[in-house]
């Protein structure tokens, strides 16, 4: 079968997702490093409090803080992380297995975007995600692979649901934004692209623009959440340290 974005190849599709999973699973007892530890205890935390998720204090800047005062990550992969450690526990082998998860969706998502602009989309998957930036950081407990995974997925759905007027495509798309948000504040960029692909296609629907409103409405009730728990706005104190 041919690749096309209504019939894509389904054996090219899944080696798009299972091959850097095959190069990465030799690393599943890789000890903690970088900023593992940060999301760890973020984790742990969780489990005790699951609603206080940056309240207490940890010494990772030379003297103790609240993680809130530092951390410049949504809490989102740490849920995630402390889901699988209340089945297995904190343990490498199957927390680093857990993440090949949303590296595998990675894959299929850059695959499933490539679809759309090009007739080699294997190759263009592959040339993303076998690179060393992709493989080192999937190989950490940290936030790459759910970005990759959510901002992909995200562009995708979005394009496949304006080009083809399917509205389950754009709330997908829309939830897979605001999710990823949650992972990483640098998924909010995937809006205005988004934005600017439904307004520069013609073809397209001026209504989809609607849909947008969800990862938005996510962002700022997480800020809110935050502003309301610790005196802070999480996402416009990261924004001010990325800037500076």
């Amino acid at each position: 079968m041919n690749d096309s974005p209504t019939h894509p190849n389904r054996r090219a599709a899944l080696l798009a997702g299972f091959i850097p999973v095959l190069l990465l699973i030799p690393f599943a007892n890789k000890a903690w490093n970088i900023d593992d530890t940060v999301y760890l205890r973020v984790a742990e935390q969780i489990l005790e409090s699951p609603l206080d998720f940056y309240g207490f204090e940890m010494n990772w800047q030379r003297e103790p803080q609240f993680v809130y005062e530092f951390n410049q990550n949504p809490p989102g992969i740490s849920y995630y992380i402390a889901a699988v450690a209340l089945v297995f526990g904190f343990n490498e082998i199957p927390l680093h297995l857990s993440f090949l998860v949303p590296t595998f969706f990675a894959g299929l998502g850059a695959y499933r975007l490539a679809l759309r602009f090009t007739d080699r989309p294997l190759f263009a998957a592959l040339a993303g995600s076998l690179t060393p930036a992709f493989l080192v950081s999937n190989a950490n407990i940290m936030c790459e692979p759910f970005v990759a995974a959510f901002y992909t997925w995200a562009l995708a759905l979005w394009i496949e649901g304006t080009d083809d007027n399917v509205r389950r495509k754009l709330v997908l798309a829309a939830l897979c934004a605001g999710l990823g948000i949650l992972c990483k504040y640098i998924v909010v960029t995937a809006i205005p692209l988004m934005a600017a692909y439904t307004v520069l296609n013609r073809a397209a629907r001026k209504s989809a623009l609607a849909w947008l409103a969800i990862p938005v409405a996510i962002l700022f009730a997480y800020d809110a959440y935050a502003y309301f728990s610790y005196g802070v706005s999480l996402f416009f104190g990261a924004a001010g340290f990325a800037s500076a």
